[in-house]
């Protein structure tokens, strides 16, 4: 039905207003150190953090990150990378973390260092679970970064779970509309 195709389309956004609420949780800084971040990731029972670049986002100096200045990463270019389960096991099968390893040295960067491109996929606050999904998919990662171009906001910071929940979440309204349509006859 068109309503809840429509629902289906805002679902993300949903999510997100949650997920806000907890971002100031889920970030950590380039020179933290790798231990810190996973243990952080475990704490927290999440598998990826957004690495900030602390000196942009501390945009009024006072040494501590307030919530705006969070919101408002991407327009100080304060948003690093991202640091994953799957950075640190790589970095571990390489042999490349030690006690004093930092995330800088193992996370997947925003920009390649050696070309200048961009390299962190995000995903805009009104698409679609499914064009989320399709960006999680195509890039083979778990985490994807929510950010709104226009206003130069990170929005969240959406899993594959949050998705797969919207897709069932979706599923279910859909199977209650067809059971309600065939218990009344259709009417």
């Amino acid at each position: 039905s068109a309503l809840v195709s429509t629902l289906f389309f805002y679902l993300l956004r949903i999510y997100l207003r949650f997920g806000l609420c907890r971002l100031h949780h889920y970030r950590t800084t380039l020179d933290a150190l790798v231990d810190d971040a996973v243990r952080k990731m475990h704490d927290l029972d999440v598998g990826a953090l957004v690495v900030m670049d602390f000196n942009k986002l501390d945009v009024d100096k006072s040494k501590k990150i307030h919530l705006e200045e969070l919101y408002y990463a991407p327009k100080s270019n304060a948003i690093a990378g991202i640091v994953s389960e799957r950075d640190y096991l790589r970095a571990v099968a390489m042999n490349k973390v030690t006690d004093l390893t930092t995330v800088r040295e193992i996370m997947t960067p925003a920009v390649d260092a050696a070309t200048g491109m961009k390299r962190l996929i995000s995903v805009e606050p009104y698409c679609s679970v499914l064009a989320a999904m399709q960006a999680m998919t195509t890039g083979h990662f778990r985490h994807i970064p929510v950010i709104n171009s226009e206003l130069q906001t990170l929005e969240g910071l959406v899993s594959l779970g949050d998705v797969v929940k919207a897709v069932i979440s979706e599923q279910d309204e859909e199977i209650d509309v067809l059971e309600d349509y065939i218990t009344n006859g259709g009417k």
